[in-house]
């Protein structure tokens, strides 16, 4: 038997020779060379490791969410002031190589309400997901269960609140916390003499050797620049080297900071957190198969994921006077109903990427309407269980001058689906026309 032909390639040169030859031996099956070629090929995987792996790839995080998700919290046993026994055997099971404490928490999370005895530690507001933090998960508690489980901890400290004004006050209590707070914090867990730690009854060192200095903090426009946070980075590695020389810091380098990022603070820090997120398609039967949905050859091997997808029609933008943002199959409806009704007023952009939020694109694609007076997100998943809250907050910070922001949708509900299919149909069918309504026809759905 002739041995097939081995040829290297890439991934884009694969995808290309690959949707080529199958294309064309779906129209003419062997009648190329080029499917010939196509239909000979050997996909031979090699399972050596080409480069050297960090275990740490394989981490997760604790992070107190509040009324969003209060795992952590029922994750400890109140009675008992330790930790539950399934939990950290199932955890332990998942082998996590690392488990970090904080994410937006971190920045509005004061550490030293949750160190010391359990009824001196004051409770907290949780600004981002919602509800109250009894604080009795701290410190200690996390490197404790990461111990436990087997996983080297990872603390993101509060670097001032990422610059977000919106998280360093609730209330009368000051959340935001400066570069000496984050020193004292490695102070703490590292100081094999440190009297504080000691008088809490924990005389051993937590011997926390990894730490992260900003969180998401590319994401948000209303947070630090890039020159202030590279500065300031540069002030907090300062500070936490100088309580513990032996740790390693890692900055924030996402959003295209890490050039800059490197370059100011290389010096100070040990590694950045550029990430590189993989594309995963979660996509209904319906997309599959509708006449809408495609992409050319040349698209599948040359062409790249779009966090944002403007107006694809050809409309005069300047009498454009909504903009409809919507992601998913909704999309394919709501131009179906522009079309049918011969609406010419109304743009639709798709919001393919909806974390980290892509403000650059989304703001590109609504510039050519000027006159748009509302922006209309639209999906359909009731209220409550939708994008809606996390985003809303994202489309009025990026709206055009004296643009409104509204919601066309399902109402609230307590549950995913009406289960009945005419009911379904009814509501799908109202939300689609709320989308294009000149006034909102339900408070409760549609308001601004």
């Amino acid at each position: 038997m002739k041995e097939p032909k081995r040829q290297t390639v890439s991934r884009r040169q694969s995808l290309g020779l690959i949707a080529g030859g199958a294309g064309l031996l779906a129209v003419r099956p062997m009648a190329t060379p080029l499917a010939q070629e196509a239909s000979s090929l050997v996909i031979a995987v090699d399972p050596a490791p080409r480069f050297e792996l960090s275990p740490h790839l394989y981490m997760q995080f604790m992070e107190p969410l509040g009324a969003t998700d209060g795992s952590v919290e029922a994750a400890w046993d109140h009675l008992r002031d330790a930790w539950r026994a399934d939990v950290v055997e199932v955890t332990r099971e998942l082998a996590p190589t690392m488990l970090r404490w904080g994410g937006i928490f971190s920045d509005f999370y004061r550490w030293r309400e949750g160190v010391g005895p359990r009824d001196k530690r004051p409770p907290m507001l949780n600004l981002l997901w919602g509800g109250v933090e009894s604080n009795q998960v701290g410190t200690g508690e996390f490197v404790d269960f990461a111990r436990q489980v087997g996983a080297e901890p990872l603390i993101c400290v509060n670097f001032e609140s990422d610059g977000r004004a919106r998280y360093m006050k609730a209330k009368a209590s000051v959340r935001t916390a400066d570069a000496k707070e984050a020193a004292e914090w490695v102070s703490y867990c590292n100081d094999p003499a440190h009297a504080e730690r000691r008088a809490h009854g924990q005389a051993a060192p937590h011997a926390v050797k990894y730490w992260q200095i900003g969180n998401e903090t590319s994401y948000d426009r209303q947070g630090f620049d890039l020159e202030t946070a590279a500065r300031k980075t540069v002030e907090f590695a300062a500070g936490m080297r100088k309580a513990d020389s032996e740790i390693e810091l890692i900055a924030w380098g996402d959003s295209g900071w890490a050039a800059r990022m490197t370059e100011v603070a290389s010096e100070h820090t040990q590694m950045l957190r550029p990430y590189r997120r993989p594309l995963i398609v979660i996509s209904p039967k319906s997309l599959l198969r509708h006449k809408e949905a495609i992409s050319t050859l040349e698209d599948l091997a040359d062409g790249r994921f779009q966090n944002v997808i403007g107006e694809v029609e050809k409309l005069d933008a300047q009498n454009v006077k909504r903009v409809i943002a919507c992601s998913g199959k909704v999309y394919y409806e709501l131009l179906a109903h522009r079309r049918d009704k011969q609406v010419k007023d109304v743009a639709i952009i798709r919001l393919e990427q909806q974390y980290p939020f892509p403000h650059d694109e989304y703001t590109a694609a609504l510039k050519p309407f000027p006159a748009a007076r509302d922006v209309v997100w639209c999906q359909e998943e009731p209220q409550n269980q939708g994008a809606w809250y996390r985003l809303r907050e994202y489309f009025r910070t990026d709206a055009l001058p004296g643009q409104t922001v509204a919601y066309a949708g399902r109402p609230v509900s307590a549950s995913t689906a009406v289960g009945y299919m005419s009911k379904h149909m009814a509501q799908q069918q109202q939300l689609i026309e709320d989308a294009f309504s000149p006034a909102p026809s339900d408070g409760e759905r549609v308001y601004t």
